[in-house]
């Protein structure tokens, strides 16, 4: 009996109060580090008794800023999981963190629940561009930068104290790699529109005229398909694409020419207050959509005057045109595998005649402090190949996982409070 009232008392405590929690991954970091153990305080999270509402009523008042501890909302959350999560966390607590059995079907420790940074808040709506969160509101309609968020988004490990990065396991990117990346993105949002204009109808003039000229016939838009069109694809596959081009004659023409030229008049309705799209996101991922296409215009415009030369292949990949575009295609492909670490398209998303959507009331933005190491509320756990922009009909294709949500209050098991462990960091949180 008394071993019963034991784990009973344990029960309720952990149902109602504490929660103990080991630290699974570095998408805290630097606040928090792999094996970190933490109290977690639930008492004002409205905790209630499994599979039921009744309990005590919510009276935290969350803010930005707050490091929370909620249900992961990309798992299913019916009475058999609920009841499974309970004994889990009973087990967890009692063996103070050392056994977990909170499992997948594969045996799979599961990422549930998630601790995770309180970014957005109840009638905000965010954007992130550059490693920046943008925030506005019906009374600020306006994005403006979120300042207290650039206090905890760590995109450069390399910059921390040696002592800290003794303890880090994982560094997305190097100190040469990030500064590539600034400049990168400097490079794009000073992009001049008005000569990528020019570059792109010379190049599809010049391999029209290669090809016996344009055909007076609409361009065959399913001449190549998604997956042509993925980025990576184009880049490295440049000399098929060439030669497939070329050998479809003057349709290959046709559809290089609309490939090239076609946003030209398309995007143009879609200026609005001198960004492409509206917004920040939709203008920077417009521009780097055009700066893959003129990478990959040189490459089949180059290709193909090697190729009427009837040069030998070798020469074709030790053409110095042909490298430098090498190196510009790595450069690209480079920032594009980090693009939704870096960036969020507009959340909520607008409505259909283009104005804003709000966080709802009793919901909340959630993302990892540690942005490029961080499989957060902005990302499903499925990627899908998707036109890099919505702004051009001949847009390329990139592989992504962004699919942004917010998560209820009613899923916030509560708020980390106390590091308990290891000893050398043992203290409040920040």
């Amino acid at each position: 009996d008394a071993l019963v009232q034991a784990v009973f008392m344990v029960l309720l405590f952990q149902i109602f109060f504490f929660q103990f929690y080991k630290i699974p991954s570095e998408s805290m970091v630097s606040e928090l580090l792999i094996k970190d153990r933490l109290m977690v305080s639930k008492i004002t999270s409205g905790p209630k008794f499994p599979l039921t509402r009744v309990g005590l009523p919510t009276l935290k008042k969350y803010k930005r800023g707050d490091i929370v501890v909620f249900r992961n909302p990309h798992y299913s959350s019916g009475r058999k999981d609920e009841v499974k999560s309970v004994v889990s966390e009973l087990v967890y607590m009692l063996t103070f963190t050392t056994v977990n059995l909170n499992v997948d079907a594969n045996g799979q420790v599961k990422a549930d629940p998630l601790v995770k940074r309180l970014v957005g808040v109840p009638g905000e709506q965010l954007m992130m561009v550059n490693g920046v969160l943008y925030s506005r509101t019906k009374d600020s309609p306006n994005f403006a930068p979120v300042a207290e968020d650039a206090k905890w988004a760590n995109y450069n490990l390399n910059e921390k104290s040696p002592e800290l990065k003794k303890m880090i396991q994982e560094f997305p990117i190097n100190q040469e790699g990030y500064e590539e990346m600034l400049a990168f993105e400097k490079e794009r949002d000073s992009m001049d529109i008005s000569a990528a204009k020019k570059e792109c109808a010379q190049i599809a003039g010049a391999f029209a005229k290669m090809s016996g000229g344009l055909a007076q016939v609409p361009a065959k838009k399913d001449l190549l398909s998604a997956n042509d069109l993925f980025e990576y694809n184009m880049m490295r596959d440049n000399y098929s694409l060439t030669t497939k081009l070329m050998a479809a004659g003057q349709d290959g023409a046709a559809w290089f020419n609309a490939f090239m030229t076609d946003w030209i008049k398309a995007a143009e309705p879609k200026i609005k207050d001198g960004l492409y799209g509206g917004d920040l996101y939709s203008d920077s991922n417009f521009r780097l959509n055009l700066m893959v296409k003129l990478c990959v215009g040189k490459f089949v415009l180059r290709n193909a005057q090697l190729i009427a030369q009837e040069l030998p292949y070798s020469n074709l990949v030790d053409d110095p045109q042909i490298r430098e575009l090498w190196d510009r295609a790595q450069l690209l492909q480079s920032y594009i595998n980090y693009l939704d670490r870096r960036n969020m398209p507009v959340f909520p998303a607008n409505q259909a005649d283009g104005s804003p959507s709000y966080i709802p009331d009793g919901c909340y933005f959630m993302m990892g402090d540690n942005r490029f190491n961080s499989l957060d509320m902005r990302h499903s756990y499925e990627e899908r190949l998707v036109p890099l922009t919505a702004f051009d009909n001949y847009s390329v294709y990139y592989y992504t996982n962004m699919e942004p949500q917010c998560v209820g209050q009613g899923k916030i098991l509560g708020t980390t409070e106390f590091r308990f462990w290891p000893k050398g960091r043992i203290g409040f949180l920040k």
